[in-house]
């Protein structure tokens, strides 16, 4: 599922995935990783939330997807106060970037 996919038929999918059902498990596992302790899955997890944040300002969204990733921000936001590693820290601060905007 890729929202930035170059190839419609991808492009298409992402956003029927994730703009479904498919956000609020999506969510879930996303935010696990975040704050786990596995380095690289948080990581890449911070870079999946920047590419759905990307996304919130275009009506790609149900009101339910976008409440769900405005908690994903916020949580985002706990996590970055006891974050100590500099490139997560800037990947994190770079997603939330994107939330704001």
């Amino acid at each position: 599922t890729d929202l930035n996919s170059s190839d419609q038929f991808a492009w298409m999918n992402g956003h029927a995935e994730l703009a479904g059902e498919g956000i609020v498990e999506a969510m879930e596992i996303l935010l696990c990783m975040t704050s786990g302790t596995d380095r690289e899955a948080s990581i890449l997890s911070v870079r999946t939330l920047k590419a759905l944040f990307r996304h919130v300002g275009h009506g790609c969204f149900s009101q339910t997807a976008l409440g769900l990733l405005s908690a994903g921000a916020k949580e985002l936001c706990r996590v970055i106060e006891n974050e100590h590693d500099p490139d997560a820290l800037a990947e994190m601060r770079e997603a939330l970037e994107e939330f704001e905007r």
